[in-house]
């Protein structure tokens, strides 16, 4: 990708998770970056345009490429325990991106259309770690509440490293995903 473009996007998304997207500006975005205003829209025709490649396409960039990397040899926990773990150690820029991408699950963004994406990439997401757990769970009902709590755990966690910055010991959730898989 262009360097200049992505700066933009880094600076953008920064912006957007600090401020919110209505109270940030396409000068704030251009000061940010160092470029001037033609330059920026060069790139992105508008605020929107920028909002949408920042918090949508970057996010599934993002977590496309953690799905790319998951150990598919390890147990069903730890490849959870280590997706948290992981999350201890994501940069500045993707904490702000995941951040963002919450804000949007929780429709805190102010744009329908991008909340609606983002909840419809999670419902896709949770339908898939359904149907992994279906090859070890056979009770539809069993499937459906173990799914919702494995999900409530995964997000909870993250939330609290990601949006509380809170450093929970990697013992510690290894500890609380053992609990969950105990009634598996």
């Amino acid at each position: 990708m262009n360097e200049v473009r992505q700066k933009i996007i880094h600076e953008a998304v920064r912006l957007f998770n600090d401020k919110g997207y209505h109270s940030t500006s396409m000068r704030d975005i251009m000061q940010a970056v160092g470029c001037t205003q033609p330059t920026l829209y060069y790139y992105f025709e508008n605020k929107r345009a920028l909002f949408k490649e920042s918090v949508l396409g970057e996010f599934q960039k993002m977590m496309n490429q953690v799905i790319e990397d998951v150990d598919t040899s390890l147990s069903v926990k730890d490849i959870y325990v280590k997706a948290v773990i992981k999350r201890k150690h994501f940069s500045d820029y993707q904490k702000h991106l995941y951040s963002l991408a919450i804000k949007g699950w929780y429709h805190l963004l102010g744009d329908e259309e991008i909340e609606a994406s983002l909840c419809d990439w999670i419902r896709e997401s949770i339908d898939r770690r359904k149907d992994y757990l279906a090859r070890y769970i056979d009770d539809p009902v069993r499937l459906e509440s173990f799914t919702a709590l494995l999900i409530h755990v995964y997000l909870n966690l993250t939330e609290q490293i990601i949006l509380k910055d809170i450093d929970i010991s990697d013992n510690e959730i290894n500890k609380r995903f053992t609990m969950l898989f105990e009634l598996f």
